[in-house]
């Protein structure tokens, strides 16, 4: 007794699946920018304010992808506000306002649920679609 099979659409279903693996990269991008954002508003609250020049500079940027791998960034600072990198590395200054690590306290305060909350808003989106 002898069988023959014939497979097709090979090329297809290995298109879909690319493709299913590209979506899934750009969502988690998207969540992990979305996440970032968040980190961002609470940065932006701890901000040192004098003139308000550095705190209008707090941002998330991103998602970068290269390769496998997908970040995003909270950042401060730019050309009208060179000492960015001394206010939040300065833990002996004072401030009315707002503390040194602006942007490193509230990273490391997501840092333990960031992976979670990432996965959360990727789920989210792709059950409502």
């Amino acid at each position: 007794m002898s069988a023959s099979f014939k497979f097709t659409g090979l090329a297809e279903m290995q298109r879909k699946i690319q493709a299913a693996a590209d979506n899934a990269k750009k969502e988690l991008g998207r969540a992990l920018r979305e996440e970032m954002d968040t980190v961002a508003e609470e940065a932006k609250a701890q901000t040192p304010v004098k003139t308000g020049a550095l705190r209008e500079t707090v941002r998330a940027e991103g998602p970068f992808y290269e390769g496998d791998r997908i970040s995003a960034a909270v950042v401060a600072g730019g050309p009208g506000v060179k000492y960015a990198v001394r206010v939040h590395e300065d833990l002996e200054a004072e401030h009315a306002v707002g503390n040194a690590k602006f942007v490193e306290r509230p990273l490391m305060a997501s840092a333990q649920s960031l992976i979670v909350a990432v996965a959360k808003r990727a789920g989210a989106k792709h059950a409502k679609s």
